[in-house]
């Protein structure tokens, strides 16, 4: 692939503008499944699925009609309490991106999915839920403090509220897989594409040296924008997350200017700048010539429409 594109810029001049579409990103996991009971099936004790602990002091109990999968359980969660809910946490690894993931259905009052001790797994927050049917939820993110987290879902308001919890899971993503790349003739320029995501997954524009160094912009889920960087495979953030006005389809852009040591990210959403433009010094970015996208999550999840990405546009700042 490198050769080929080397080849064209020799025959035909450098790529100035570049216009098209890169594959579907198809993440994958590196792992198996890390809760040690997902389908939260029996043994149940004390009414809690083996496995799964108690955020505060729920009732719980062990449901068999009110199910995701047939012939099952689920756990069901009563509570009058706000916070008040279910979660399972196993140890996660610093520095991996992870995808996790429940089924819910709120009888009564309001209840949230979302990650337990936030420090450790950089995802989005919440995501409220009140109608009695199934429905799937998803929230990915990075691991950037060693320790324990995973699925938690708890009462989110003052109303009583009656909860069931099915099928969670909990896994690792492989990261040369949250990404396709197009190679560009020049490091800096204007790299620009719309972007579609499904609440809690991150999608977004990735800068790319190599598999232990890229740079990814990326809306967070949430509504936000953050930069993030990896240098010889270690990850850090390089701007904290900046509220936008999500909309499906709107343009996430990046533009790359600077010289050696110096290069400087500027990071526009629906055409409008989202903050001061940010410094990467890091002079193993001076020489990466490939773009492309980013995406935790693929085309489709649990049935329903997920990530996706419009025509990507390229326009180069040659020195």
């Amino acid at each position: 692939m490198r050769l080929r594109d080397e080849l064209v810029t020799v025959l035909a001049g450098p790529e100035m503008r570049w216009t098209g579409t890169l594959p579907p990103v198809v993440p994958t996991f590196s792992a198996a499944e890390m809760l040690s009971n997902p389908g939260l099936e029996p043994p149940y004790v004390g009414g809690l699925a083996n496995g799964w602990s108690l955020i505060n002091t729920p009732t719980p109990a062990e449901e068999t009609t009110i199910v995701h999968t047939p012939g099952g359980s689920s756990q069901k969660i009563t509570s009058a309490t706000s916070g008040h809910g279910l979660h399972c946490s196993p140890t996660m690894t610093l520095g991996k991106w992870y995808q996790g993931s429940v089924w819910l259905y709120v009888a009564s009052g309001v209840a949230a999915y979302m990650r337990s001790n936030a420090p450790v797994w950089d995802s989005p927050a919440r995501d409220n839920y009140s109608t009695a049917a199934w429905a799937a939820f998803v929230i990915t993110g990075l691991c950037i403090l060693a320790g324990t987290s995973g699925p938690y879902v708890k009462q989110s308001t003052a109303a009583a509220t009656v909860f069931y919890v099915d099928d969670a899971s909990l896994r690792p993503l492989t990261l040369s897989t949250l990404y396709q790349l197009h190679r560009t003739a020049f490091v800096n320029g204007t790299f620009a594409v719309p972007v579609t995501r499904l609440a809690g997954s991150q999608t977004g524009i990735i800068h790319y040296a190599d598999a232990a160094n890229m740079v990814i912009v990326t809306e967070t889920g949430d509504s936000g924008v953050r930069i993030r960087k990896c240098v010889a495979g270690t990850w850090s953030s390089v701007m904290a997350r900046q509220a936008v006005v999500y909309g499906a389809g709107k343009t996430l852009s990046v533009q790359r200017s600077g010289g050696a040591g110096a290069g400087l990210y500027t990071v526009l959403y629906d055409g409008a700048p989202v903050s001061v433009p940010q410094s990467i010094t890091d002079v193993v970015f001076d020489y990466a010539k490939w773009w492309g996208v980013f995406s935790t999550l693929g085309t489709t999840f649990a049935g329903a429409a997920a990530n996706s990405f419009g025509t990507c546009t390229w326009i180069a700042a040659p020195p």
